[in-house]
């Protein structure tokens, strides 16, 4: 579990490959897009360097839409209105 409340930061273990890494997740304030949240990572590409995703995400915090800078060109994606939110957990 991370966060559960607007300024709240918390701390979620990603997938420990190559090495055992935490994401930094922080919750901001809810908009007409819904809560906008802050996911600090550390890039295994580049050493001692950190990446910063933005997302908005619903009232499961199922991320809609989220952004990125890399390099000073922001990337963007967004769920598109077709798509599928699986349930929690791995497929079988």
């Amino acid at each position: 579990m991370g966060p559960t409340r607007e300024g709240e930061t918390g701390t979620i273990l990603s997938i420990p490959y190559p090495r055992p890494e935490a994401m930094e997740v922080r919750l901001g304030a809810e908009g007409k897009e819904g809560r906008q949240i802050m996911v600090s990572l550390v890039n295994p590409v580049f050493e001692d360097s950190r990446g910063v995703v933005f997302a908005y995400v619903d009232n499961r915090l199922v991320p809609h839409q989220a952004w990125t800078t890399v390099t000073g060109i922001t990337i963007r994606g967004a769920l598109s209105p077709a798509s599928v939110i699986m349930p929690p957990g791995l497929p079988e």
